[in-house]
């Protein structure tokens, strides 16, 4: 979740960070027909595809956009056919360059935005991960987004689920993240979810292969 956007076009080249899509036959479920590296400051990332992939050519299934600005990077990807202001599914990476910060403060932050727009009495978090993991997994379960930009999708009525696993490699912090929305929905009530529960456990296993090597 973002609250300021700024459209860029992605697809095997990000003005001037180069990125090597390789596609191979799912074996996982829908996400592991694509694998995806990409350059990020001190990391190079590899993670897995988004979980609306079926059988076919993978890039007629993404719309794509990136956004660089100095020491932030951030790369979407949405069902092919939908708009960004008004997805139902988002898988996106988002890495940031920072000498002085902890994971942990990383993860607070990114967690602030949900807690934000959702507020409190609709926000929860469950952990999904074990000693083991590469780094921490997260369910976040929003099932109103009452302060959200109205402008972005967001607002009364609107719900959230969403995926996402934490990496950090010297100074380069990556979250790797899965987000479906919908109606506003009970959270102890999983069939009013806007992802059904097969799908969402199959994406919380596949972020967890998200790996990040050196760049050098």
């Amino acid at each position: 979740m973002r609250t300021a956007w700024k459209i860029g076009v992605f697809f095997l080249f990000l003005g001037g960070w180069a990125a090597s899509i390789n596609w191979a036959d799912a074996q996982q479920g829908p996400s592991a027909a694509l694998l995806s590296t990409v350059p990020v400051y001190d990391a190079i990332v590899h993670f897995p595809g988004p979980s609306w992939l079926v059988a076919g050519n993978p890039a007629d299934q993404i719309e794509f956009r990136r956004e660089q600005n100095g020491a932030t990077f951030v790369l979407e990807q949405i069902p092919k056919g939908e708009k960004f202001e008004t997805w139902t599914q988002m898988y996106a990476l988002m890495a940031l360059y920072n000498e002085s910060l902890t994971l942990n403060d990383f993860i607070v932050q990114s967690l602030g935005l949900y807690l934000e727009a959702c507020g409190k009495e609709n926000f929860s978090l469950r952990k999904s991960f074990k000693q083991g993991d590469a780094g921490p997994t997260y369910l976040i379960i929003c099932r109103d987004t009452p302060n959200g930009p109205e402008n972005f999708g967001y607002g009364n009525g609107v719900g959230e689920i969403a995926a996402m696993t934490f990496r950090q490699y010297k100074n380069t912090f990556v979250k790797v993240y899965h987000e479906w929305r919908g109606k506003a929905f009970q959270s102890d009530d999983t069939q009013s979810w806007p992802v059904s529960t097969p799908v969402l456990k199959d994406m919380l296993q596949n972020i967890k292969t998200v790996r990040l090597l050196p760049a050098n």
